[in-house]
Formats: structure tokens, C-alpha cells, sequence
């Protein structure tokens, strides 16, 4: 027969391996008390409590944890994280990653449901906020297991959702076709 203390820690260890299996890096607490099945708050509390103690996990803000230390995170998976659940990397970021723009972009650029201005790790990031009517439109918008990130012709629809005028110094990798077709199916 097992002990309870037994049991409690094999039990302890597939709550690891759930997060370790994970797709992702960062989890809320919600997250992780839905991934281990945990409904008692001071349970999940003490838990986390504990796994943030000896390592295990990693606090990245208030109620925000990582399975790996934060150094090593992709700063767009921060970004995404820290911006809110239908946030994604866009604007700035994406047109100058793709050389519309040449500009020296300082701070990871992000659409979200709020505006935000924040430093984490000495990474910079803007969040801009849409209209949800918009943001929770994906077309165009890659979500990768870790964070999602707008396509080129999402991130021109974008910022022209801000500023009609804005200047691109080279168009040549903007497909306008494909701007058009997600101006009109995002509805902007």
C-alpha cells in the first residue's frame, strides 16, 4: 500500500510534467489551476508559492508564472503575455522585421485590449489598444504555440487603423491586394 506522502509527491511530479508538456512558457494562475485541476485557491496559492521557492517556477509578475527562467524567454511570448489574451505583435515590430519601414524600432510594438507602456527585463514594449469588434478579428494574425504575431499585410492594416497617413519608406514587400481583402474582412 502508498502513502499519502508517497502519492503526493508522484502527484507533485505530473503537475511539473503537465507544464513541462506544455506548448507554452507562461501561465497565469488560472491557467495552471485548470492544466493541475485545482479549485481551492489557498491550495494553488501555497503551490505556487512553493514551486516559485525552490525554482520550479518563476514569477513574472502577479499572478503570471514561467517554466523557464525569464532571461531566456522569447520577448515577443513576454509581450503577448503580459499585454492580454488577444494581444499580438504587430505594427512597428512587424514592418520593420519585414524592412517596410527603417526606422530603429525601440520598443516591441503590440495591438491589445488596452494601452499599455511597459518594461520587463529591459525589454520595452507599446501596446496599443483596438476596438475588440477588431481585435478579436484573427484574419491575418499567425498564433503560434507561444505568442501570435500580425502577417505583414495585417500589421499595414493596422496601422493605418491608427494613422491613415502613415508613410512606408519601401513598399515593394507589401502585397496591397491582401491589405485590401483584410481591410475588408477585419471590417475597418
Amino acid at each position: 500500500m502508498l502513502s499519502c506522502t508517497y502519492m503526493y509527491r508522484i502527484d507533485q511530479k505530473d503537475k511539473l510534467k503537465m507544464l513541462i508538456n506544455a506548448d507554452k512558457n507562461i501561465f497565469s494562475s488560472s491557467d495552471i489551476a485548470t492544466i493541475w485541476g485545482i479549485t481551492n485557491k489557498n491550495t494553488l496559492w501555497t503551490t505556487l508559492k512553493r514551486y516559485v521557492q525552490n525554482k520550479t517556477l518563476h514569477r513574472i509578475k502577479k499572478g503570471m508564472f514561467s517554466k523557464i527562467e525569464p532571461s531566456k524567454l522569447d520577448p515577443f511570448e513576454i509581450g503577448c503575455a503580459l499585454s492580454g489574451p488577444f494581444s499580438y505583435v504587430s505594427l512597428e515590430t512587424v514592418l520593420s522585421q519585414n524592412g517596410v519601414i527603417m526606422q530603429n524600432v525601440k520598443k516591441i510594438t503590440l495591438v491589445g485590449d488596452r494601452e499599455m507602456d511597459f518594461k520587463y527585463e529591459n525589454i520595452s514594449f507599446l501596446v496599443r489598444k483596438m476596438n475588440s469588434e477588431f481585435l478579436f478579428n484573427r484574419v491575418g494574425i499567425k498564433d503560434e504555440k507561444k505568442y501570435s504575431i500580425a502577417s505583414l499585410e495585417r500589421a499595414v492594416v493596422d496601422i493605418q487603423y491608427y494613422n491613415p497617413k502613415y508613410f512606408f519608406d519601401n513598399e515593394s514587400p507589401i502585397t496591397w491586394g491582401s491589405v485590401s481583402e483584410i481591410k475588408e474582412l477585419v471590417g475597418y
